[in-house]
């Protein structure tokens, strides 16, 4: 009775780790659909984001029935709210996702988007080309990107690669999601059967 109410606030992120392994993310939506942004620590917050850019990345692909623009919209206000927070690799790594999310939800858009997430990617990795989370997601970029706009799979897997060693450095390995789809994208990112 005496916890106060950020006792409540905190990510869960053993449970959407188990969720994600388990491809299961109902699980993820329910707690990004029932968590009040503003309720978060900004360190919550963070981790937050991180969530909620790999479950907007399932709705604009298509994987999950959601509405893609609300979805994308959210999760660019609140990673603009963290601008200040965040480091400026990952920062600018989730500035070229939210680019990449909007190419895949508008025909469009799919040029002009794909080349700015592309941007910040390059200036992601001008503020820390050791950054793994920079690293994950260039490697989705450039596995995603048609070869004709510059995107290479061979370059995703060392993208990846590197981010693999790069986690493990950090000793960032524990309920990392993005590290275990770094480690595992040469089965992660297989065609489906």
């Amino acid at each position: 009775m005496l916890c106060s109410g950020l006792c409540f606030a905190q990510v869960p992120t053993e449970r959407l780790y188990e969720a994600w392994l388990k491809q299961d993310m109902s699980i993820w939506r329910a707690y990004l659909d029932s968590t009040k942004w503003s309720s978060l620590s900004l360190a919550d917050q963070a981790i937050y984001i991180n969530y909620e850019y790999g479950y907007v990345a399932l709705v604009a692909d298509d994987q999950i029935a959601d509405d893609k623009e609300a979805r994308i919209d959210t999760f660019a206000t609140h990673l603009q709210s963290l601008r200040y927070y965040l480091p400026s690799a990952p920062f600018m790594a989730y500035k070229a996702a939210e680019c990449a999310f909007r190419a895949k939800a508008s025909k469009l858009d799919l040029i002009p988007m794909g080349l700015k997430a592309q941007r910040y990617v390059r200036s992601a990795f001008s503020y820390d080309k050791k950054d793994p989370f920079a690293l994950t997601v260039a490697g989705v970029l450039d596995f995603y990107t048609p070869p004709l706009f510059g995107g290479s799979r061979t370059r995703a897997m060392h993208y990846f690669k590197e981010a693999t060693k790069y986690y493990e450095q950090a000793g960032d390995t524990t309920k990392n999601w993005n590290y275990q789809m770094a480690k595992t994208a040469d089965t992660f990112f297989a065609p489906k059967k």
